[in-house]
């Protein structure tokens, strides 16, 4: 999508279907107070077992994000997005380093699994100005096929994180161009002038992806 596909209507339509979504973007403002207050989203007690809080978090994330996997995979996730927010990495944060460290993740057939997804979802939500790699986002920006070919379907596994990072790197640049130009600026201001306290605060570049994705719909 270039900026000039951003117009009054199209600005109209996203409001429309993000006033629908209104509990979700809710549930959003959670997870980010959450991560904000530099929480461990998988804080353990001193019995070893998950922290009423980090439950908390881990079932807002999974509902907002639809995280369906298994609960072996959840524990795997939870354990580096942890390295990540509070631990050892939490200076390391890259989309490229994220996805590198969930191909522990592994896939039925036991090869390594490329979540670029949930990489994506997790860098998101430790640095809100990165984009979310979204059917409806890849689909707003003519993304989704080239998603699908190159990544989704891609055998090679060295290729398939190889494209993996080329095409979030382009999603990158192409939130960046779209936050330069007027038409975007209007919808922000005029997502602003709309939105709730808790959902005003949020970075530019989620309100650009709140407008991407209702108009991927």
């Amino acid at each position: 999508m270039n900026e000039n596909k951003i117009t009054a209507e199209t600005i109209l339509l996203a409001l429309k279907r993000i006033s629908a979504a209104d509990i979700s973007i809710s549930k959003y403002a959670e997870i980010q107070k959450f991560i904000n207050e530099k929480n461990d989203p998988n804080e353990h007690d001193e019995k070893n077992q998950l922290t009423d809080k980090a439950k908390k978090f881990q079932t807002l994330f999974n509902g907002y994000y639809k995280v369906r996997r298994n609960e072996a995979w959840r524990k795997k996730y939870y354990e580096v997005f942890s390295d990540y927010a509070v631990g050892k990495k939490k200076d390391k944060v890259s989309f490229g380093n994220i996805l590198d460290d969930l191909k522990q993740l592994k896939t039925k057939n036991g090869s390594e699994s490329c979540e670029a997804s949930f990489a994506s979802k997790m860098l998101a939500t430790l640095d809100p100005a990165k984009p979310v790699l979204d059917n409806n986002v890849l689909t707003a920006l003519g993304l989704d096929r080239r998603f699908s070919k190159e990544v989704s379907n891609e055998r090679n596994p060295k290729e398939k994180f190889k494209n993996a990072k080329a095409l979030y790197a382009e999603l990158e640049a192409a939130y960046t161009e779209l936050l330069k130009g007027d038409s975007a600026k209007a919808y922000i201001k005029i997502y602003d002038e709309k939105a709730t306290s808790e959902t005003k605060n949020m970075a530019d570049a989620k309100k650009i992806d709140l407008l991407l994705w209702s108009l991927g719909q």
